[in-house]
């Protein structure tokens, strides 16, 4: 039996460094390095959640949730994300155990910035994997629209999020408690 993940270590191995290999709902998805304007925003927002005295803030780090036997499990990783907490010792065998991905139910908030070639899997996909696993709080930076989609309040039984609000490039996001208001102006 071939494994998934073993397929996306083959893939991951194949592609040129920087490339990123996700898997989400048993598809891999393959993309490129973020392009200057996409590292840039998220970049702002790294800089914009610590100036909020938001701690745990990181970027592009491996996560997975699912059942110890689901070879499926989604394996993401996010542009930014905010933990829950640190990492206790569980944390780090779950890891271990799970090929070197942390639990996604550590993380309180992602952020996704979307490119062309990554926009209906920031929308669907994703959006569904964020909610099951109770991600608290999942935005999108729609760069195509100049668009910030705030989600909240997961319902991980209907993979949905239960609030939804959208803002415009440079709007004060008024983001759930204990976070909130984030200033999305200088957004490229």
């Amino acid at each position: 039996m071939v494994r998934l993940f073993d397929v996306m270590a083959d893939v991951a191995g194949a592609v040129p460094v920087g490339f990123r290999v996700e898997s989400v709902d048993g598809e891999i998805y393959v993309t490129p390095p973020a392009a200057p304007e996409h590292r840039s925003d998220m970049e702002l927002l790294e800089d914009r959640l610590r100036a909020m005295g938001v701690g745990r803030v990181g970027v592009m780090k491996e996560f997975a949730s699912g059942a110890d036997d689901d070879d499926l499990r989604p394996r993401v990783i996010p542009d930014v994300f905010v933990q829950r907490r640190e990492h206790t010792d569980l944390d780090i065998a779950w890891a271990r155990a799970h090929d070197n991905y942390f639990p996604l139910s550590m993380v309180l908030l992602v952020v996704e910035v979307t490119s062309p070639g990554t926009r209906v899997l920031e929308f669907k996909a994703k959006l569904a994997t964020y909610a099951a696993a109770g991600v608290e709080v999942y935005l999108i930076v729609d760069r195509q629209d100049r668009a910030i989609f705030l989600h909240h309040g997961p319902d991980p039984a209907e993979r949905a999020y239960k609030h939804v609000r959208r803002y415009s490039y440079g709007d004060l996001v008024d983001l759930p408690s204990p976070f909130g208001k984030l200033v999305t102006t200088g957004l490229l």
